[in-house]
């Protein structure tokens, strides 16, 4: 029984790993615009865990939807697997364009000579003002977003860094379309006041499209020459490829970039339950947010469990339990602990509060819990 018992946790945490790239069903969201004055369709997935726990999660906001939404949300699926790591799991919005002409008008800055014509300015309002408090109220998010796009898309991911710096934590501008833009984009870089460390990666490839290249290498100078605080930046080229070939390369890159401090690995030392908590002190500095690491530590945890490394085990769920004290994994956790070590009150009393959990956020695992509950009873 122990054995069937210890890894029950484990496997409620690690199911999303069984669907490569599967964040879920895709949530389709209207908003009346009232800044935009139209309707804009939006789409949203959550996290394979979302269901599972009362934690909060960042958000991946990405433009032109139709092309580049499966491509985040599959990236941010893999990287964020258990057993890779390499970034957050994260709430992935997509905005949906709804031609070519849709997209001229809002992501392109407005000039002298098209400031009607031209209203990137309102598609920002349209981000700050209504769209990301609409996800906010409808989702659990955390205190952290990105933004990306490509092409005419990537040159209003810039504009958007250049011009109101402070709405997003990071920028990743694929292929931006530059050059008309360059000397004004340039110039509000260079005098950027960032409240907060702030990513800006943009890219460019070998074959790109007329312009794209000379313009993106001149912006990459600019900023190599005049270092802006707050600001960390990368610039990528991608040899071999084309306007559209590059982006599934570069936004797998420049994901993995951001956040390469992620993966819990010491090179010295074994990784302990304080090396934990200390690396995500540095994470918490670095992204300048409360880092969720409910899954780190109980997959932590239940790896000492498994091991019989019980007092280990034990303080690991405690400081799980202390740090998420509302979601139902900690509980989870020290029920399979006391299951392990055949104390059948506290087995139970951790089993019934994550039931109760389960219940008020409707967990897809409560049936696995009340069935647990039915084998506690018979210990």
């Amino acid at each position: 029984m122990k054995s069937f018992l210890i890894n029950i946790c484990l496997l409620l945490l690690a199911i999303a790993a069984t669907a490569f790239g599967a964040h879920g069903q895709i949530k389709t969201l209207k908003i009346n615009s009232s800044i935009l004055n139209e309707d804009v369709e939006v789409w949203v997935t959550t996290p394979p865990e979302y269901s599972k726990t009362t934690t909060s999660f960042p958000v991946l906001y990405v433009l032109d939807a139709d092309g580049l939404f499966n491509l985040a949300s599959d990236m941010n699926a893999y990287l964020s697997l258990k057993y890779v790591e390499h970034m957050p799991a994260m709430i992935v919005v997509g905005v949906r364009s709804k031609s070519g002409t849709w997209r001229s008008k809002y992501f392109n800055p407005p000039d002298s000579a098209s400031k009607d014509q031209y209203q990137a300015d309102y598609f920002q309002q349209f981000l700050e003002k209504e769209l990301k408090p609409e996800i906010t109220k409808n989702f659990r998010t955390a205190d952290f977003s990105l933004l990306v796009g490509h092409s005419l898309g990537g040159l209003f991911v810039t504009y958007s860094l250049a011009s109101r710096p402070n709405v997003f934590n990071g920028y990743i501008a694929i292929s931006p379309t530059l050059h008309r833009h360059l000397p004004q984009l340039t110039k509000k870089i260079k005098a950027l006041t960032l409240t907060k460390p702030t990513f800006y990666y943009f890219s460019v490839a070998e074959h790109d499209l007329n312009n794209y290249l000379p313009a993106t290498e001149k912006l990459r100078d600019s900023v190599t020459h005049y270092a802006v605080p707050n600001l960390e930046w990368a610039y990528s080229f991608s040899k071999s490829k084309d306007h559209y070939t590059t982006a599934p390369v570069v936004l797998f890159e420049q994901l993995d970039a951001i956040f390469k401090p992620w993966y819990l690995s010491d090179p010295v030392k074994p990784i302990t339950l304080d090396w934990m908590l200390q690396h995500v002190e540095v994470l918490n500095k670095r992204y300048a947010y409360d880092i969720n690491i409910e899954s780190r530590l109980a997959t932590f945890g239940q790896a000492l469990l498994a091991n019989e490394r019980l007092e280990s085990a034990k303080r690991t769920f405690d400081a799980l339990l202390q740090r998420y004290p509302l979601s139902p994994i900690p509980h989870q956790c020290l029920t399979d602990y006391y299951i392990s070590v055949q104390d059948k009150s506290k087995a139970r009393h951790h089993n019934d509060e994550a039931i109760k959990i389960m219940r008020s956020i409707k967990s897809p695992d409560l049936n696995a819990a009340i069935v647990l509950k039915a084998v506690i009873d018979k210990m």
